[in-house]
């Protein structure tokens, strides 16, 4: 199981999420659960490294949000409308 290391995102939105990108970072959102959603930030070129090594359909991978571990699966991936680049990632617990 790759692991993939994470932080809380302070903010949320559009203009938030387009700093994060500017800034090398992905945005990134962790549902399931008992739980509230959780926002966070990947950075990006380490997350790209993984998906190449994975099959993103059946692999899990293990994120880690400040020193918490969690099983996840990506549930969705967004892409940019023109760029070939992720926008934003969904993951959901397993």
């Amino acid at each position: 199981m790759l692991t993939l290391q994470a932080e809380n995102r302070k903010k949320t939105g559009t203009r938030a999420s387009n700093r994060l990108r500017i800034a090398g970072k992905l945005p990134a959102i962790l549902y399931g659960g008992n739980t509230q959603p959780i926002a966070i930030e990947l950075d990006s070129t380490k997350y790209m490294h993984i998906k190449n090594q994975i099959s993103l359909d059946n692999d899990l991978l293990a994120l880690v949000i400040n020193g918490k571990i969690f099983t996840v699966k990506v549930w969705a991936i967004q892409h940019h409308p023109f760029k070939p680049q992720i926008t934003h990632i969904d993951f959901i617990r397993v």
